[in-house]
This record gives C-alpha cells, sequence and structure tokens, in this order.
C-alpha cells in the first residue's frame, strides 16, 4: 500500500483508477461522489439512493469485467526476435 507521498502527482485512487476513463465511467464516479457528498454528509435521500445506483454499477462492472486470456508467454533471450502472422482458415 502506498503513502499519499508516494503516488504520482495527479494521480487518482479509488474507482476512478479501476474503471475505463470513458464518458460514462466517469459520470458514475462523479455520481458516487456527488452522492456521498450531498446524500449522506448533507443528508439527501434521493442523492443517497443515486449515489447507491452508481455504486452498484459501478461494482457490477467491476464483477463483469474480463481480463484478456494470456494463449502464450515465453522470453526472449538479447537479439531473438519473434515475427506474429496470421492466416486465414482453409475454406471448406
Amino acid at each position: 500500500m502506498t503513502r499519499r507521498g508516494d503516488r504520482a502527482p495527479g494521480s487518482r485512487s479509488g474507482p476512478a483508477k479501476a474503471v475505463k476513463k470513458g464518458l460514462v465511467a466517469r459520470l458514475v464516479v462523479r455520481a458516487m461522489r456527488e452522492g456521498w457528498r450531498r446524500g449522506v454528509v448533507d443528508g439527501s435521500p434521493a442523492w443517497t439512493a443515486l449515489g447507491g445506483v452508481a455504486l452498484l454499477g459501478y461494482l457490477a462492472g467491476r464483477a463483469w469485467h474480463r481480463e484478456a486470456e494470456v494463449v502464450f508467454s515465453e522470453k526472449l533471450a538479447p537479439g531473438e526476435i519473434i515475427r506474429i502472422a496470421h492466416q486465414a482458415a482453409p475454406l471448406q
């Protein structure tokens, strides 16, 4: 675990780090923050509900996210090269 001073300048911790930086991801993170601030801190039940729904959406996205499957892995010695080619499957 890193301390606050050990992170790179401008880096974020928390939900924004784990989710893609797309428009939907930014909206979900914003809704969670506003839901906490306006809902829990300020006492608005509507914002608490919105923040809860955003949190559920964020957690569902993390649960269903799949990592890319590694098909082949090998270390190369200095000077070795690798060639990647794709050939179409023969017609049947």
